[in-house]
């Protein structure tokens, strides 16, 4: 049950999965294989803290959380806006490992993962901690394979846009992330 939340969870679409998509379009699928060390690493770290801070973070303050998620969302839209203005050249990297890094250290599904699916109680989490991650490169090499498909599949100038759509969803859960900001302010 425990791998099976996780894979629903890192399957959900989200910023992480559109530049490994977009990377696998852009580059191809064994070009793009670090990044997946960079969303590990991401999910590493962030849920590592969340983990740790658990009490603290389990009492934030509304405003805390409209800081946040604003935060979250500012960043978003710098790397649509990156995508985005790019130029398209065959095997050009468009999306680099400190993106990805960066953008799963922020990624809001990291909270599901510390607060909800990874146990707290007994001597296990550890144990789950390290199924969690090792099982990220799994689903992200799957967004990268569907990319890289994809890529094979399409026209070259349907492919020339894939960048630009990838930014395009960035920048929806940039916006998403900066309308929840506005609502937390809000406190509702």
């Amino acid at each position: 049950m425990f791998t099976l939340a996780v894979v629903a969870v890192l399957a959900t679409p989200g910023p992480t999965n559109t530049l490994l998509l977009t990377s696998g379009v852009n580059v191809g699928f064994h070009k793009s294989l670090p990044l997946l060390l960079a969303e590990a690493a991401g999910y590493a770290v962030s849920a590592g803290i969340v983990v740790i801070a658990a009490d603290f973070l389990s009492s934030l303050l509304p405003a805390a959380r409209a800081a946040m998620s604003a935060v979250v969302g500012l960043y978003l839209f710098f790397v649509a806006a990156t995508l985005w203005r790019k130029a398209v050249t065959v095997g050009a990297r468009l999306v680099v490992w400190n993106q990805v890094f960066v953008t799963t250290l922020l990624n809001p599904k990291v909270l599901v993962f510390a607060l909800i699916i990874i146990p707290h109680d007994g001597g296990d989490s550890a144990r789950y901690f390290c199924g969690f991650i090792a099982t990220v490169p799994f689903v992200g090499a799957a967004w990268i394979a569907l990319g890289a498909l994809a890529r094979r599949r399409m026209s070259r100038r349907i492919w020339a846009a894939a960048p630009k759509v990838g930014s395009a969803v960035v920048a929806l859960f940039a916006l998403s992330l900066m309308a929840s900001s506005i609502r937390y302010a809000g406190g509702g």
